[in-house]
Order: C-alpha cells, then structure tokens, then sequence
C-alpha cells in the first residue's frame, strides 16, 4: 500500500490496515491524515498523528514496570516532542489514513469511540508492538487537554478475537465475583482492594464490523524514573491467587488438563512442527500425565501473563492489564512460577535452561509466596513449560515468524522439563512454613543482571 509520497508501507504493518478496515486511496479527503511511526519505520511501536499532539503525548508517557530506564527516557522525550509539534520533523513521513482505516476506512472507528466515550472531540494513537500471533491494534484514546480516557482492543482474526473475548469474559467475572463485594472502582477507573491489584473496568464489549471489540478504562503506568522490576509482587501474586476462593482438584481430571492435553494433540499432528518437535511436544505430555494426573493442586484465580510488562507501579499500588490468558480456576502458583522464569529469561536474558534451572531452584519458596503447598510445584511448573511452549508452537501453526532460535531453544526446554531427576519421588527441598496463616510478605525488586549470555535469548518488547 504505497502512500501519497510512492513510499510503500512497512511490511511489519500490512495487517494493520487489514485489521482495522482500510480501503486504499478509497477517500480522498483521507490522504491528508496521516500518521507518524514511532521510534522508526524499520521497528514501529505506535502511530500518532502530527495533528493530534495530546493522544501522542499521553499514550508515549504509559510505562510498564518492564521498560528499561534508557527505554522510559527514550519515550518521555518522543512524547515531548509530540507535545511540541516536532513529529512530523523527528520521525517517518506519514502514512496516509487510507492505509490504516481509522478514520477512512470500512468500519467508521470515530463513530464506535464516539459512542463509547460520549464524545467526539477525542485524538487517538494506535499500538502496534511486535509481529506475533497475537497481534493486535490497540486505540488509546484521550481528550484534547491530554487525559487519557481508555483504550480499546481489536481483535480481527479468529486469535485475536477469542482472546478479546475471554479478557471482557474475565473482567467481568472480577468485577461481578468475590472481588466486587470488597473492591470497588475508584477514580482512575480500575478497581482494587487490599492486596490486590488494579485492574481495568469494561467500558464496552461487542462486535463492530465484524471485528471483536473492547473497551476498558485507563489504569495509569510507570513513572519514567522508577526501576525496572524483576521482584515477584508477593502480596499481589499472593491475593489474586486467592481472590475468587480456591478449590482443591485432581490435575488429570480437570478442565485446565484437559484443554491442554487437547492443544497438544492438535499440534502434534500439524505439518508446521517437524518431527522432533511434535515428539518432544508428545513426550512432555505424556509425562506430565504419567507424573502428575493424580497430583492434588489448588486451583484459583490465574492471571496467565503474571510478568513485568503487564504491570505498572504506581505510588503503593500495582496496576495488572492484559488478562488474556486468565482463568478463573487455574493452578495457584503457576502467576509466581510463570513471572520468575519470564524475568530470568527476557529482563535477565539468560540462555532458556539456566533461567528454568534458577525457577526450578526457587520452587519451595514461590510456591509459599503463593499460598500454595509447596510440594506441588514440580506439577505446576511443568504445566507453566507446557502453556510457554504451546503458545510458541501455536504461532508456528499459524504461521507467524517466530526466530530459529527461539525454535530450538524450545526443544531444550521440553527435555529438561522431563527430566526424571526432579520427577516426584526424588529428592525434595524442606518446604517453607505454609503462608495460608501469614500475611504475604513484600519482595524486593532486585537490581537487573547485565552483560551475560545476552546471545542465547532474544529481548521481548518492554512495553
């Protein structure tokens, strides 16, 4: 999709204008819209509009606890110069809307915001991140004067769309369960009680044009001079775990086993996973079950993605988003497992079997940290490799790009996941007093560790 300029649109953004309805060169008075990518064409993280300086300054200022210092300065001085009019002198020449769709295209997004918000003296920047499954165009969506009011998710393929789905499905549980009779929405506009983390409210949910659609409220971000977290948030991890009760079930007659023994089966036979892979894939499974079918696990409230770049500090508080991944009944212990393996292996970078090593070396004491018996971890932490490794080899099976790499390293972690020397039976570490009569202690974040094995892994976008 060339713009008025000849100049194609990056090959990293063709599925934007897919994704939300742009009909090329289909409105004239659509060719003097335009939208900036930043920081680049070549890595493009968010396109703002020259015009819209506001939408561009507030969405740049949105930090997670995941994004570097040099990362949050970085952004804080694009946002800057947003604010100043220097946009469209600083970055890439713009892309008309014709090929984007915002404001031009089939599905007549100002009419849905407008709808939502109330109103239409709104601007609007769009999120693009990386290239991956999952990909999706996130609206953030502020006044003229700078606040930001919401944002709002697009699902617009058969992924995209079951995930939006179950996050609208989640937060709604939250906001109607347990929770809402302890929390209630304060005026930020997410919801949170003692301990607990908050969370976005449901502006809308519906389908528009086909595509499936949410809105949630603004929980705020990061402070640009805050340090990176790589700490386990104790009392958060600790009360959403607990927070819509806990039921004790058998792993191999539950629906979470279920589900995943079902993704297995459907991956093991598919032409995009070579024949090791599915057999490493098929193994691991039939290991687990073999191990673990008859292990007795608490099942709670899970968030999924528990990692630094779905969360921001804010004063005392932790604001969560992104609970795509959440169930209300999964393995308590898997947020905490999950977190520390994610940490060690894209903010510490270390090669994937030493940031499992250090997981697995750290069990007994997360386990506790979650309200959890310790002795269940070896199970939980196989079930936390499996989802990290389905989630990778469904990308595969859809076709998205995903680095050799980070293809092998995954055949790697299959095998040391079955390792026989920590199945059950073998030796275990003395397990920590139960935390179920203590309050969940604060854990400190601990300062990043640089310069080593940056090779072996690649770096996840901090935001």
């Amino acid at each position: 999709m060339p713009d008025e300029r000849g100049r194609p649109s990056p090959p990293g953004l063709r599925w934007l204008g897919q994704a939300l309805g742009a009909v090329p060169h289909g409105n004239a008075e659509g060719e003097r819209i335009g939208y900036v990518l930043v920081p680049s064409a070549s890595r493009p993280q968010m396109l703002v509009s020259p015009g819209e300086r506001t939408a561009a300054w507030a969405a740049l200022q949105r930090h997670s606890d995941a994004a570097p210092l040099k990362v949050r300065v970085a952004k804080e001085l694009m946002a800057w110069a947003c604010r100043a009019g220097l946009a469209g002198w600083i970055f890439s020449s713009p892309l008309p809307d014709s090929s984007i769709g915002l404001r031009t295209g089939s599905c007549v997004w100002p009419d849905l915001i407008a709808q939502i918000f109330g109103r239409r003296d709104l601007a609007v920047a769009i999120s693009v991140g990386q290239v991956r499954p999952q990909i999706k165009p996130i609206l953030h969506v502020a006044t003229r004067a700078g606040q930001v009011l919401g944002h709002i998710k697009v699902g617009w393929n058969d992924v995209t769309g079951s995930l939006i789905r179950h996050e609208a499905a989640s937060l709604v549980a939250l906001a109607s369960g347990a929770l809402a009779s302890t929390a209630a929405g304060d005026a930020a506009g997410g919801a949170e009680t003692a301990g607990f983390p908050r969370v976005p409210q449901v502006l809308h949910h519906g389908v528009w044009h086909g595509r499936d659609v949410l809105a949630v409220s603004d929980i705020g971000g990061s402070r640009w001079y805050r340090r990176r977290r790589t700490g386990l948030p104790v009392p958060q991890t600790w009360r959403v775990g607990h927070a819509l009760g806990v039921e004790r079930g058998i792993l191999g007659t539950s629906p979470l086993w279920r589900e995943l023994s079902e993704r297995v089966e459907r991956l093991v036979g598919h032409e995009a996973l070579d024949t090791p892979m599915a057999a490493a894939l098929a193994r691991i499974r039939d290991r687990v079950e073999s191990w673990h079918a008859s292990t007795e696990l608490d099942f709670g409230l899970m968030h999924g993605d528990w990692a630094p770049w779905n969360m921001a500090s804010i004063g005392s508080s932790l604001a969560v988003w992104d609970w795509e991944r959440s169930r209300i009944r999964g393995p308590v212990g898997f947020d905490g497992l999950f977190f520390r393996f994610q940490v060690d292996l894209w903010i510490r970078l270390l090669p994937p079997e030493q940031a499992l090593a250090r997981t697995l070396r750290r069990l007994p004491e997360t386990m506790a940290a979650s309200g959890t018996a310790p002795e269940a971890g070896p199970a939980v932490l196989r079930l936390v490799m499996l989802e990290v490794a389905l989630r990778q080899l469904e990308g595969v099976a859809a076709g998205a790009p995903v680095p050799a790499r980070v293809y092998q390293a995954l055949s790697g972690l299959l095998e040391q996941a079955g390792d026989e020397r920590w199945r059950p039976g073998g030796p275990r570490t003395a397990a920590p007093p139960s935390p179920a009569t203590a309050p969940p202690r604060k854990e400190a974040s601990r300062p990043q560790r640089t310069g080593q094995n940056q090779s072996h892994s690649p770096r996840r976008s901090a935001e």
